[in-house]
């Protein structure tokens, strides 16, 4: 497995769970402390210390590396993430709520994670606030308020997973119209089979098979298959939409699609995410 070019210093620490284990999530931590990438590397590599993280970025944005990407690094208090999840650690700006962080952090961190998702064959992140995400924290897992108040907010509003899904090329699609409708803004095939591993079980994991399902089951189901279109809460968001449709699932989608993402982005409509 490759490491991330981006690296400026590296200094392995033994605290570590030897590999290889196949990674498809990250982990965002933050340090609680204002370090250079450097300084918080180091901080891991007593072994008394057992603890680890696989990259550090610190408060200038340089980018340092503790841990091999294809070993467990012992940062979030949970085997079974850490062994699917490459972990990182962004230094604050300030020691104290809410937990800032500089610009060049933020973009450091960024960049990091795009690297990782291409280098690992994610194809795409999201945050839905549980460990089946492909964006987990360190309070999933322990009573911690890791990662602060800062980087969770940007987490849970879509914020990181929106600027790391800009940054690499999406796959094409298959076509996921219905009457010339595009129903890709409703319909992410990685999400979807990730958020109900019932379709796994049954086979279905290409993506033409994932939309089929979709078409036929999923939508009168008010599954939720995008990261940022969750039906259901656009039902609850607006009165209008629930008196005209009541429980036509498959009316919610294509009023989103025909019109309703618009309105949002326009303003016309308060935000539902």
């Amino acid at each position: 497995m490759s490491q991330s070019s981006l690296v400026q210093y590296r200094n392995l620490t033994q605290n570590y769970t030897k590999g290889p284990f196949k990674k498809s999530k990250i982990t965002i931590h933050h340090m609680a402390a204002v370090l250079t990438a450097k300084q918080c590397i180091d901080r891991f590599i007593p072994a008394q210390r057992k603890a680890s993280v696989n990259y550090a970025i610190g408060y200038d944005g340089s980018i340092g590396q503790g841990v091999l990407e294809e070993n467990r690094a012992w940062t979030s208090s949970n085997s079974t993430n850490d062994k699917q999840a490459i972990t990182i650690e962004v230094s604050n700006s300030v020691k104290q709520e809410p937990w800032p962080i500089t610009d060049k952090s933020y973009k450091a961190l960024i960049a990091l994670c795009i690297d990782i998702c291409k280098r690992n064959v994610i194809t795409s992140v999201y945050y839905d606030g549980t460990p089946a995400a492909t964006l987990t924290e360190h309070r999933m897992f322990a009573a911690t308020a890791c990662p602060g108040t800062t980087i969770h907010n940007a987490l849970v509003s879509g914020q990181i997973a929106r600027d790391i899904n800009a940054g690499f090329s999406k796959p094409k699609t298959i076509g996921y119209t219905i009457d010339g409708l595009d129903y890709s803004v409703v319909f992410e095939p990685t999400f979807y089979k990730t958020k109900y591993p019932d379709l796994v079980q049954a086979g279905l994991t290409a993506n033409a098979q994932l939309w089929q399902h979709f078409v036929m089951f999923g939508m009168n189901e008010a599954r939720w298959a995008h990261p940022e279109f969750d039906v259901k809460k656009y039902r609850a968001a607006y009165i209008d939409l629930e008196s005209a449709f009541d429980d036509d699932w498959y009316a919610y989608f294509r009023h989103y699609v025909l019109c309703g993402r618009q309105e949002v982005l326009k303003g016309q409509r308060a935000p539902f995410m």
